[in-house]
């Protein structure tokens, strides 16, 4: 049990505290102490409860402190940030998998070629290259990740059992 020694009583107080305003003995039950800086007699409780090896609370001041408010912004803001690093993780692997689909489906490239050297598809080319200078490379799939694999097969319409392993899942690919 947590002992905490102060002049004034929290509202809010944690749970698994004892909260004491006089030093009346040791508890025996004690396994974490607390006494404010300011309590009568502050050194002698830290003494009385040295058995503890450790667990007194050393001393600190109350304006090192991180007030709830301002430590529940910064909790907030970290939560929102961890939220939009996952929606940019789930984001990059749909347009991944797209990709990889696009690479392998030579109707789709075609069409995009054409529609690059007719000028409608709002891209230049950097370094004056031509649309027809740059040939796809072929894809390794051996070097993809299993959850591209999947992409890949699920783009093709080709089924797959849900726990496949990765040497399962490219002997599905067909050979272009």
């Amino acid at each position: 049990m947590k002992v905490i020694y102060t002049n004034t009583i929290p509202e809010n107080r944690e749970h698994n505290a004892c909260y004491r305003t006089s030093f009346l003995g040791v508890i025996g039950e004690a396994s974490f102490v607390h006494v404010d800086d300011d309590f009568p007699n502050a050194d002698e409780i830290r003494n009385a409860y040295s058995h503890l090896n450790g667990s007194v609370e050393p001393n600190f001041n109350v304006g090192s402190l991180v007030p709830v408010e301002q430590f529940d912004a910064v909790v907030a803001k970290l939560t929102e940030s961890e939220q939009a690093i996952l929606s940019a993780e789930e984001q990059l692997a749909t347009v991944k998998g797209e990709f990889i689909a696009f690479q392998n489906d030579p109707e789709a490239m075609k069409a995009r070629i054409a529609e690059l050297e007719s000028g409608e598809g709002g891209q230049t080319p950097e370094n004056d290259q031509k649309p027809s200078d740059t040939q796809p490379q072929p894809i390794n799939y051996a070097g993809l990740k299993v959850d591209e694999l999947r992409a890949v097969l699920t783009e093709k319409g080709i089924a797959f059992e849900a726990g496949a392993k990765k040497d399962e899942l490219l002997a599905l690919i067909p050979k272009e």
